[in-house]
């Protein structure tokens, strides 16, 4: 689960975690992240959620 940041890095970690095999959920703004969170802990039957921000992370090149 994460938001645009309106960099490269949002591309990027879209299509790792796509390639990878990994369910995504991207938000429009930082608010709806602990919506969403809930809503698909409270229905994903055991499913877990990781929030990751963006703007914080390092993709190796």
């Amino acid at each position: 689960m994460f938001t645009d940041d309106d960099t490269d890095k949002t591309i990027d970690l879209l299509i790792a975690c796509h390639l990878a095999g990994c369910g995504y959920s991207v938000c429009d703004t930082a608010d709806e992240i602990s919506v969403r969170t809930n809503a698909i802990t409270e229905h994903g039957d055991g499913i877990l959620v990781t929030v990751v921000d963006v703007a914080a992370t390092q993709l190796a090149v």
